[in-house]
């Protein structure tokens, strides 16, 4: 309890949690502080997550105007099970995170039950720049399962450096929700895929907007190596604008998913979707020209 002109109050957190929460600005910040008040914030978020502990309901809370720089591969990691990190927020105040000086430079999640969200909806959460230099391998890489990132912007290509991979996951990124996400790059080529899948069960992507060149016979999602299992690609705006691009998405031969209420944005050709085990819930389009209007697809 403490006093303000004589009268008593309570300074009660609004967010409600069984756990320690910790702020992040690095505006104001000290990795000196303790970070358990928004007055006194810890400068970086490697540095308030690792305070946290395992599934107890901790949580990270990412101020307005927070920016860091990451060089070096998992230069931030998720290695604590059960860490709620949210960003607060709008625009270009939000929590940004710029890779850069070195093509391994990343975000890394390696502990399950972390999610990475944006307080207050669209254009809300943190903003990862993956063209801090020419050719980043993947911003983001998931190896650990129930990982939601949900509401954020990951900027994977600019006229002068295009990332290689938005999202990379390991076939431990059981459950992964991608949800709200905006996932956008530029008319220059350079990037592979937004999101590469490598097995994983039961993972969504629902409501995201990605766009950018991607590799013409992929798109904006891909499944490689290992079949991922009942995955959910769901109300996504997904663009392809590499010149003759033919694909949208593509999953392995024997992958099992569903898909539904995609629009679908190709250059080329009829067949957006590659998903040979997949099964659609219909409502399904594509556009495969500039300025041409949906066309239905039964895929």
């Amino acid at each position: 309890m403490l006093a303000a002109l004589g009268m008593p109050f309570l300074n009660v957190n609004p967010m409600l949690t069984p756990g320690e929460v910790y702020f992040v600005n690095s505006v104001r910040g000290s990795n000196n502080n303790d970070g358990r008040d928004e007055l006194r914030p810890r400068a970086t978020w490697q540095s308030a997550y690792s305070r946290c502990r395992a599934n107890r309901g901790d949580m990270v809370m990412l101020l307005p105007g927070h920016a860091e720089t990451y060089t070096a591969a998992a230069a931030m990691s998720l290695n604590i099970a059960g860490v709620t990190t949210l960003a607060f927020g709008h625009g270009a105040n939000r929590p940004t995170f710029t890779l850069s000086t070195a093509v391994g430079a990343s975000i890394d999640v390696t502990a399950a039950n972390n999610i990475v969200a944006g307080m207050g909806g669209p254009d809300s959460g943190i903003i990862i720049s993956a063209v801090g230099v020419d050719a980043i391998t993947a911003a983001l890489n998931v190896q650990a399962a129930s990982f939601a990132f949900v509401n954020n912007r990951l900027i994977l290509a600019d006229a002068t450096n295009q990332a290689v991979l938005g999202i990379l996951t390991t076939n431990a990124a059981d459950r992964m929700r991608l949800y709200g996400n905006r996932i956008e790059g530029t008319v220059d080529a350079g990037c592979t895929t937004a999101v590469r899948i490598v097995g994983g069960d039961r993972i969504e992507i629902v409501g995201n907007y990605i766009n950018g060149a991607f590799t013409t016979t992929i798109g904006c999602i891909e499944n490689v190596t290992t079949d991922t299992t009942d995955i959910l690609i769901d109300g996504n705006v997904l663009k392809n604008r590499t010149a003759l691009s033919t694909k949208a998405f593509v999953l392995t031969a024997t992958a099992t998913a569903h898909f539904t209420r995609n629009r679908m944005s190709i250059l080329s050709g009829t067949a957006p979707i590659t998903a040979a085990a997949g099964t659609s819930g219909g409502d399904n389009s594509y556009s495969n020209a500039v300025g041409v209007g949906a066309t239905q697809t039964a895929i």
